[in-house]
């Protein structure tokens, strides 16, 4: 399987077989570093993202007053 690299529009596409293959090449390691680079700073911002969404709801929940303190807040 050729690597695939980010920089290169042509093979960074949005149909599903693409995507599958970009997935392929990630996990096996054959993506070349600048497609390991853009995946790192996508999953990063998801990750930044699940953080503040789990956030905005425990303070919704505690302005509700159905919050229950996670073990962390409890100590």
């Amino acid at each position: 399987m050729p690597t695939i690299d980010a920089s290169a529009p042509s093979q960074v596409r949005t149909r599903p077989f693409n995507i599958a293959r970009i997935v392929r090449a990630l996990s096996s390691g054959e993506a070349l570093p600048s497609l390991q680079r853009c995946a790192a700073e996508i999953i990063g911002r998801q990750a930044e993202e699940i953080t503040t969404l789990r956030r905005t709801l425990r303070h919704l929940e505690a302005w509700a007053g159905v919050h229950e303190p996670t073990d962390e807040e409890a100590a």
